[in-house]
């Protein structure tokens, strides 16, 4: 079926500025393509690292995720790179920024803000196919609500001695 929409995907990808993402000829793409996309993004400035949000949402939503990445790097003037896995809803946004300007990094981390923002008002995740995260804990009340002491209470009945993974998400 890959081989009988693929023309079209690309087609509409190049319409909108894509450029092809050439892999060496061992790379299985369904399974590597994620580390050369983002290896590819990465490159295009050796000095920036990459503020990245990895969120899942409905499948019918993906156009609406996409459309705010889009409008947040328009009204931000950062690059927002997205791809990810359209049939199960999950999108890696990465924006590349430099760690040694704190403004620059704060408005990538702003720009990330928002568009987690817009995946969770599409009653999506954070935490995508990567788990919650470090990264992402400061999103957790936002994107579970009341849900959050819920699953802090399941996870004490899990761990009453608070030695799995402490320090990480609840803090």
């Amino acid at each position: 079926m890959l081989d009988e929409v693929a023309p079209s995907i690309e087609s509409i990808a190049r319409e909108h500025g894509a450029k092809p993402l050439a892999l060496p000829p061992d790379v299985d793409p369904w399974r590597d393509i994620r580390h050369y996309a983002t290896r590819a993004i990465e490159a295009l400035d050796r000095e920036a690292a990459t503020v990245r949000a990895d969120l899942a949402v409905p499948i019918s939503a993906l156009p609406e995720l996409a459309r705010a990445a889009a409008a947040v790097a328009a009204s931000t003037g950062r690059r927002v790179f997205i791809f990810g896995h359209a049939g199960i809803g999950i999108l890696h946004v990465l924006i590349p920024a430099r760690r040694a300007d704190p403004a620059e990094w704060q408005a990538a981390e702003a720009a990330k803000d928002e568009v987690v923002d817009t995946a969770i008002r599409l009653r999506g995740a954070v935490s995508g196919e990567h788990g919650m995260g470090l990264g992402n804990r400061r999103y957790a009340a936002r994107a579970f609500g009341t849900g959050l002491e819920l699953m802090k209470q399941i996870k004490a009945v899990f761990d009453p001695k608070g030695i799995l993974n402490p320090g990480k998400i609840w803090e």
